[in-house]
């Protein structure tokens, strides 16, 4: 069969066969106008989206990582400056001082030793070079020459615990000698006889210069943060005072900035004057992600974007994209997507409880709507006191509300009573044992009718769909989500189903909490979020859950904010329909660049252009003279 003798038995069953044909007529061309407005902002948002393409690089030095030592470094310092007496005929007595230099400045050592059958001589303060062929000593002049200090052989390491310590470098000086041992401090240094020597531990990056990382020598002072130009491929790294180090555990490594830059690079024909740099549409302030596309079937990465350079068109990512990759300003035509389908499925597949929602697309000549009557209330609820100004009017609405076959309007400005009077239709129709889909296109309106009900109607089973950051704090404990997780938590603790698995208990909850509301709130977009919902439109049946995904009643809130084809999302989840709102507030917030799109694909009856290229472009620039 084909697509269009399938329609044909959607809409046969809706309308009958006669009605069915010219009904089908009637649908599409009523709807071809919103139809072809949504496709052209799908594929202009497409397009915006691939002429968005630019290439990027890297920004030199924008990795940040945290090293810590593996080793510790031990110093042995002498405790003098040793010479040997060169020209002696004989040895001066140990007291008596040297006179060196030009003035005879006295000097008194603080040893003499012999050394090899050699006369040596240890002094607290080094000689000046200047200084050393002016020494006399015991009415005698003589030469010191500096050595280097003579440091055991046999030294050895022990750690705290008793056991041997490895000493992986010894670097003697003249009056100092360094030893790197592996592991972590304390240390006790022996020397060949076993006895304990004076030491002091000193920082593990002291003398150190440069540090060894993947072969290359990096000029390095000690820092604890290295800033790289990526990550490296070693996670043990050398300083050439012999120390090791290695990357920091995963729980230091998180306190390393954040992002990294890269560098959008200018396009090939940048300099044609006909061009825009596309680079700057990554500069806008409504850019907050971009991302690089995926082979086929795949979905494309996206990267949030933490800040921007607009000057030298960088950005900083949360994380840098494959390398050799191209970079996309995403489009987010996910709303204008749902819109697209909601058309389709009511212009193509309607089902037998949409027959009032299409009569809306018949002729206006032809069309028969069927007679109104009222569903009389004998207990009112919140319009029970006859006091207040406007409650007669609001009782006409609820009850023709109540005994509408398809649909009831409210219009009225601020403050004259509609969310008063939408809390009262719901609380009627909830005693009547009907199910509630309410719905607008702000989070806000949406909150605003669940807070009056929250915790003062008891009748009511609310269950709020929805992202729970854009719900209100007031109404967040009714937010799918939480409302399943303070269920599975007491029945852990009341010992309910102990040999489920959490993901099955999970969703236990979540058909439970579904099948106990009787009032569904939602964006008209966000609604789609619904797992009855979400499943159906995924052609994924659940077995615990019903078959169905439509209510009695739709509420819409703050209607004239909302378009036609946004309608439609909700609208063919419900058999009736009660639409509130002021035409005299906001029009529907809709994309600029959408509008753009929908008026340069215009077409007339001929299915030519409505508005010829050089139409178009005048329309701007007659509106600035204006």
């Amino acid at each position: 069969m084909t697509a269009r003798e399938i329609s044909e038995l959607y809409f046969t069953a809706c309308a009958g066969g006669r009605v069915a044909p010219a009904l089908l007529g009637q649908v599409r061309e009523s709807l071809r106008p919103y139809l072809e407005y949504v496709q052209s902002a799908i594929k202009a948002a497409k397009k915006r989206e691939s002429a968005s393409a630019c290439r990027w690089e890297r920004v030199p030095g924008q990795y940040s990582l945290r090293i810590e030592p593996m080793d510790s470094l031990v110093v042995l310092d002498a405790d003098g400056y040793r010479y040997r007496v060169e020209n002696e005929s004989k040895e001066p007595p140990p007291d008596m001082p040297l006179f060196v230099g030009r003035h005879g400045r006295p000097v008194h050592p603080e040893r003499v030793e012999h050394i090899d059958g050699r006369l040596f001589v240890v002094l607290s303060d080094e000689i000046d070079a200047d200084d050393s062929n002016e020494i006399f000593w015991a009415r005698q002049q003589c030469i010191l020459t500096p050595v280097a200090w003579r440091w055991p052989d046999g030294l050895a390491a022990r750690g705290g615990d008793g056991g041997a310590a490895r000493i992986t470098r010894r670097t003697g000086e003249r009056t100092r000698l360094a030893l790197v041992v592996a592991g972590a401090s304390p240390f006790v240094l022996t020397d060949e006889q076993g006895g304990e020597l004076p030491h002091r531990e000193a920082e593990p990056d002291e003398s150190a210069a440069h540090l060894e990382i993947d072969g290359t020598a990096v000029a390095w002072k000690g820092a604890r943060s290295l800033t790289l130009d990526g990550p490296p491929k070693a996670r043990v790294f050398q300083a050439d005072n012999g120390v090791r180090w290695k990357q920091a555990s995963e729980r230091t490594q998180v306190r390393r900035r954040r992002g990294v830059w890269i560098q959008l690079v200018e396009p090939e024909d940048a300099d044609s004057e006909s061009v825009v740099d596309i680079r700057a549409a990554y500069m806008d302030e409504g850019v907050r992600e971009v991302s690089v596309r995926k082979e086929r079937g795949e979905r494309p990465k996206q990267f949030q974007v933490l800040d921007v350079d607009r000057d030298n068109y960088r950005l900083k990512l949360d994380e840098r994209p494959p390398a050799g990759s191209e970079l996309y300003v995403p489009t987010n035509a996910g709303n204008l997507r749902r819109q697209q389908e909601a058309i389709y499925r009511f212009r193509d597949r309607p089902l037998p409880h949409h027959r009032p929602l299409l009569r809306v697309c018949e002729h206006p000549d032809k069309v028969r709507w069927p007679p109104r009557c009222r569903d009389r209330v004998d207990q009112w609820h919140l319009l029970a006191d006859d006091e207040p100004s406007g409650t007669i009017q609001q009782r006409e609405f609820v009850e023709k509300a109540l005994g509408t076959p398809d649909f009831a309007f409210l219009e009225g400005p601020p403050g004259s009573g509609k969310t008063h009077a939408i809390c009262e239709l719901v609380l009627q129709l909830v005693d009547r044992d009907m199910s509630v889909l309410l719905c607008s296109t702000t989070h806000v309106a949406v909150d605003n009718v669940l807070e009056r009900l929250e915790g003062k109607c008891e009748q009511v089973e609310a269950v709020r769909i929805g992202h729970v950051d854009r719900v209100n704090d007031a109404v967040r404990k009714l937010q799918i989500d939480e409302r399943v997780s303070r269920l599975t938590e007491g029945w852990r603790k009341a010992g309910i189903f102990p040999d489920l698995e959490d993901c099955d208990l999970k969703r236990t909850a979540e058909e439970t909490v579904l099948a106990s509301a009787n009032l569904t709130c939602g964006t008209t977009i966000g609604i789609l979020a619904h797992p009855y919902i979400r499943g159906a439109r995924n052609g994924s049946a659940n077995p615990a859950g019903p078959r169905r995904a439509y209510f009695d009643v739709l509420i819409l809130d703050e209607a004239s904010k909302t378009t036609f084809q946004e309608f439609l999302v909700p609208a063919q989840l419900a058999r009736r329909w009660v639409v509130v709102g002021d035409v005299k507030q906001l029009p529907p917030f809709t994309e600029a660049k959408d509008l753009e799109a929908g008026i340069a694909a215009a077409t007339d009856d001929k299915n030519r252009r409505a508005l010829p290229d050089a139409h178009r472009e005048a329309l701007p620039i007659l509106f600035r003279l204006r």
